[in-house]
C-alpha cells in the first residue's frame, strides 16, 4: 500500500517517475514514515473498525456554535475517526476551533494540517485573536520552522488572559448549561427552517393567486369554512375530487355531498372548480400554521433571552478553558527551543499543545518518537492519499473536515494513465485510489456509516436567494439558511448576445463589468470577479485596472468571500461531455458552487442568451432557478402552469387515501416500476434537479382560459383527467416530460377517444409526451432520450 503511494508520488508533470534521479521531499517522507499500532492510520490500513469513547466531559464552545456544530464537536471527541462536512457559510472553522478548545481541556496535543498554509493560518490567526496564539507552533515547511523559532512566542499574553479568572462554572453546572443551549439551538434551527418553508410557500402562493381566479365560478359558502385547518381544506378537495371521478349515478353524488357538506349541489355546480377553490385556501392557512409554530416557539425560546443565554454559555466556556490553562501554565516557564534541537525534545509539546503544519511537513516537523493525540485535517476533499497518510501516521485519533462539494484533489490529465498503470500491479482495497479519492472520500468509500458524518447545516453568509440555488443543487435542499434576504440584494444575471467570445476571452463581458456593474460598488475592496480561464482573468484586470479588487480563477476564491461576486462566463455555451471526467468549468458542480458561495449580498452573473438557455446545464438551471426565485425577475406566462409543488405534496397522500376508501381500484405493477425508474433518474441529477409526481390533474397543467372548444375543456376540467407521471424541474417548476401508462384499458374505444384528446391538448401546449406500454422493454432508456 505505501509502495503503491511512494510510486504515485514519485510521478511527475509529465507522468514520469522521478523516484531514482530526485525523489523529492514527499517521497522521501514517505519512506521514512513508521507506522505505529496505535496511530490511527494503522487502524485505517488494517480495517479496524473505528473506537468510540464515552464523553464525561461538558462540551464548551468559546467560539460561537450551533445545534450542528455542537453534535460534530462530540462525535470528534467521542470517535477515533470522525468526518464533518462543512459547507460554504456554515462556520467550518469555528467549529475546529471549538474541538481545539475541548481538546486542550481534556490535555490532548493537536496538530492542524492542510494542504496549504492559508487554511491553518486562518486557524491561527484566530487563535491569536484571543490570546491563545502562545499555545500553537506554526511550522511545516523549514521558512515557517526557522521563523517560528526566530521569533518564539512568550506566554505572557496567555498569562494576561486567564490572570483574572479565580474560579469557573463546576462540570455538572457546564453540562446543565450545554443542555439548556442544545434545546434553544434546535428551536432557532426550527424557527430557521419553518422560516425557509414559509418563503418557499409565499413563492407558490404568488404563482397560484397569479393563475388562479376565485371570481370565476362561486362556490357555495358551506365548503369555506373559515375554521378549517390546511389539511382539512386538502381533505374537502380530495373528497370531491374522489367522489366525481367515481363513475356513479349523480344522485348517489349528490346525497354524498349533502352528508358530508350539508350542501346539494345544482345544476351549476363545477367540481372542479370547488377542487381549486379548496386547494387556493390552503395557502395563507398552511403560511399562518407555520407561523403559529414559529411563535410557539418564540414564546418557549423569547429571542432575548436566548441571545443571553448562548452570550453566558460562550463566555463561561472561554472562562472554563482559560481557567484550565492557569492550572496548567501559570507555573510553566517559558522555554527557548531551537529548530535543530525541537525534534528531539519531547517537552516541546508541553509547551506548544498546538502544531499547524501542512500535511506534507507534519511528519517532518513532528517531535521524534511522539504522536499527536488528534490530527484535525481541513480542506480535506483537496488532500491527496500520499500526504494524508503522512498526517494520519503521526496521531492516534483524526477529525477529517471538508466538503465533497467544494473544490476536489486535482490530478492532472498527463497522471491519471500512469497513475491506473501502477494502481493494476498492487492488489489494492478500493478505497485506496490516489487518482479517484481525497482523504475524505476515501474514508468514506471504506468505513460509510461506521464513521459519524455530520454535515454542518447551518447557513451564515450569503443572501438566501444565492446560497438557496447551491442549496437545491449540491445539497439536496439540507441546508437551513439563517440569513435574511435584503431587498438590493440577491442574483442578477445579465444576458448578453452570443458570439461575443473571442477563444477564452469576452471583451464584452469585461466591459460590463466595468461600464455596468463597478460603478455602482461603493466598496470595491468587497468585489471578487471570478472567470473560467486565465486568458478572461487577464482581460479583466486590463479593464478594472484595480488592485482593490481581486480577480483569478475559481481555485484562488476557495476559502475566501466578497459582499459582491461577478461571474464573467466567457464561453457563448456550455460544453457537456459524455466522458464524465472531461468536464467544462460551466457544468462542473464544485467549481460553480464555489464560484457562487462566495458572494454574500450581490451575485452578478453575466452570460450569453445560448447559454442561459441550454437545458441540462448548470448555468441553464441557475437561470431557471433565478426566474422562480429571484425577487428581480419577471415570470412569463404561458399556456401551461408550473407545478404546484408543495401544495401537491401536502395533497397527493391525501387524495390517494381517500381513493382507496372511496373506490375499487387496482394496483398496476407498471406504474411502480416507472416510479421507480424515474426516482432513480431524478436522484441522480443526471438530467438537472427534476422531480415528478404522480396522477397530477390536467387542469393545473394547462391555464384553461387558452382553451376554446367547449368538450376540449370540459374534458380538462374533469376531476378524474389525470396525467400519470408529470416530471418537472425543481429550480423552476417548469414541466419537462408527462408520461401516460396504457394498460389494456387503453384499448377500448372510449377510452382512445380519452387518450387522442389529452394527447392533442398536451401537444397543442407544446410538451412532451411519452406513451408506454405496459409490455415495453426499454422504458428507462426511452424516457432518458427524451430527457437528454
Amino acid at each position: 500500500m505505501i509502495d503503491y503511494l511512494i510510486e504515485a508520488a514519485a510521478l511527475d508533470e509529465n507522468g514520469t517517475s522521478k523516484e531514482d534521479d530526485d525523489p523529492g521531499f514527499l517521497v522521501s517522507q514517505l519512506k521514512a514514515m513508521k507506522i505505529r499500532e496505535d496511530s490511527i492510520l494503522s487502524t485505517i490500513m488494517g480495517k479496524d473498525a473505528p473506537r468510540f469513547v464515552e464523553n464525561r466531559n461538558p462540551i464548551i464552545a468559546p467560539f460561537s456554535s450551533n445545534a450542528s456544530q455542537i453534535r460534530a464537536i462530540g462525535y470528534a471527541l467521542g470517535s477515533s475517526i470522525s468526518i464533518i462536512q462543512g459547507p460554504p457559510g456554515t462556520g467550518k472553522t469555528q467549529t475546529i476551533l471549538n474541538i481545539i478548545s475541548n481538546l486542550i481541556v481534556r490535555g490532548k496535543t493537536i496538530a492542524v494540517v492542510s494542504g496549504n498554509n492559508e487554511a491553518t493560518r486562518n486557524v491561527y490567526e484566530k487563535l491569536e485573536k484571543e490570546g491563545l496564539g502562545s499555545l500553537c507552533a506554526l511550522l511545516g515547511n523549514k521558512a515557517n520552522i526557522e521563523h517560528f523559532f526566530s521569533n518564539q512566542p512568550s506566554k505572557e499574553r496567555l498569562r494576561q488572559s486567564f490572570a483574572p479568572i479565580e474560579r469557573t462554572t463546576s462540570d455538572q453546572e457546564m453540562k446543565q448549561l450545554a443542555s439548556l443551549v442544545s434545546n434553544i439551538y434546535r428551536a432557532m434551527s426550527k424557527k430557521a427552517e419553518l422560516t425557509a418553508q414559509i418563503h418557499e410557500l409565499q413563492i407558490e402562493k404568488a404563482v397560484n393567486d397569479s393563475e388562479f381566479d376565485p371570481t370565476a365560478t362561486p362556490i357555495p359558502r358551506n365548503l369555506l369554512d373559515v375554521n378549517k385547518t390546511s389539511k382539512e381544506y386538502l381533505q374537502a378537495a380530495a373528497y370531491i375530487e374522489a367522489l366525481y371521478s367515481k363513475e356513479s349515478w349523480m344522485l348517489l353524488k349528490k346525497l354524498r355531498m349533502l352528508y358530508h357538506f350539508d350542501f346539494w349541489p345544482r345544476k351549476d355546480f363545477s367540481p372542479s372548480a370547488a377542487i381549486d377553490h379548496l386547494q387556493h385556501q390552503y395557502y395563507p392557512k398552511k403560511i399562518h400554521e407555520l407561523q403559529s409554530r414559529i411563535d410557539d416557539l418564540e414564546e418557549q425560546f423569547p429571542t432575548e433571552n436566548n441571545s443571553k443565554t448562548l452570550a453566558s454559555y460562550q463566555n463561561k466556556s472561554l472562562e472554563y478553558l482559560l481557567f484550565l490553562l492557569k492550572s496548567k501554565f501559570s507555573k510553566l516557564e517559558d522555554k527557548k527551543f531551537t529548530s535543530r534541537g525541537y525534534r528531539a525534545d519531547s517537552s516541546f509539546l508541553t509547551h506548544y499543545p498546538i502544531v499547524l503544519s501542512t500535511t506534507n511537513s507534519l511528519q517532518y516537523c513532528t517531535p521524534s518518537g511522539i504522536l499527536f493525540d488528534y490530527v484535525i485535517i481541513d480542506e480535506s476533499s483537496q488532500v491527496n492519499l500520499t500526504s494524508a497518510f503522512l498526517a494520519l501516521a503521526s496521531a492516534r485519533n483524526a477529525v477529517i473536515v471538508g466538503d465533497p462539494k467544494q473544490l476536489p484533489h486535482i490530478v492532472p490529465d498527463k497522471l491519471k494513465g500512469p497513475l491506473d498503470e501502477i494502481r493494476k500491479r498492487y492488489n489494492l482495497p478500493t478505497f485506496i485510489d490516489y487518482r479517484r479519492f481525497s482523504i475524505l472520500e476515501s474514508i468514506v468509500e471504506e468505513f460509510g456509516n461506521a464513521v459519524p458524518n455530520i454535515l454542518l447545516n447551518e447557513h451564515y453568509r450569503c443572501d438566501p436567494e444565492i446560497i438557496g440555488f447551491c442549496n437545491k443543487r449540491f445539497y439536496d435542499s439540507k441546508l437551513i439558511i439563517q440569513t435574511q434576504h435584503r431587498e438590493t440584494c440577491g442574483i442578477t444575471i445579465i444576458e448578453t448576445p452570443s458570439h461575443t467570445a473571442q477563444g477564452r476571452a469576452n471583451p464584452r463581458q469585461a466591459e460590463i463589468i466595468t461600464s455596468e456593474i463597478l460603478p455602482s460598488e461603493k466598496n470595491k475592496g468587497d468585489v471578487g470577479i471570478v472567470a473560467p480561464y486565465r486568458d478572461q482573468v487577464s482581460l479583466v484586470k486590463q479593464f478594472v485596472k484595480s488592485n482593490d479588487i481581486l480577480v483569478d480563477t475559481v481555485h484562488k476564491f476557495q476559502g475566501k468571500e466578497r459582499s459582491t461576486m461577478i461571474l464573467t462566463t466567457t464561453s457563448d455555451r456550455t460544453a457537456v461531455y459524455d466522458d464524465p471526467e472531461h468536464i467544462d468549468f460551466l457544468n462542473n458542480p464544485n467549481l460553480i458552487n464555489v464560484a457562487i458561495s462566495r458572494a454574500k449580498k450581490h451575485l452578478f452573473v453575466i452570460a450569453t442568451s445560448e447559454a442561459l438557455n441550454q437545458e441540462g446545464t448548470l448555468l441553464g438551471d441557475l437561470s431557471n432557478y433565478a426566474s422562480y426565485y429571484a425577487s428581480s425577475s419577471t415570470r412569463k406566462k404561458t399556456n401551461v402552469l408550473s407545478v404546484f409543488d408543495l401544495m401537491y405534496d401536502d395533497y397527493s397522500p391525501i387524495l390517494q387515501s381517500m381513493k382507496n376508501r372511496m373506490l375499487t381500484i387496482s394496483e398496476y405493477e407498471s406504474e411502480n416500476i416507472i416510479a421507480t425508474i424515474l426516482d432513480d433518474l431524478c436522484k441522480s441529477k443526471r438530467y438537472g434537479l427534476l422531480s415528478f409526481k404522480f396522477n397530477y390533474p390536467l387542469r393545473k397543467i394547462l391555464r384553461a382560459d387558452t382553451i376554446s372548444d367547449f368538450e376540449d375543456k370540459n374534458f380538462m376540467l374533469a376531476p378524474g383527467t389525470h396525467c400519470d407521471f408529470v416530471i418537472f424541474n425543481n429550480l423552476d417548476k417548469r414541466i419537462q416530460l408527462i408520461i401516460e401508462v396504457d394498460g389494456k384499458q387503453h384499448g377500448k374505444t372510449i377510452q382512445k377517444q380519452r387518450d387522442k384528446r389529452k394527447d392533442r391538448l398536451l401537444h397543442a401546449a407544446g410538451l412532451k409526451l411519452m406513451r408506454i406500454k405496459t409490455t415495453d422493454v426499454l422504458v428507462r432508456e426511452t424516457i432518458e432520450a427524451l430527457l437528454a
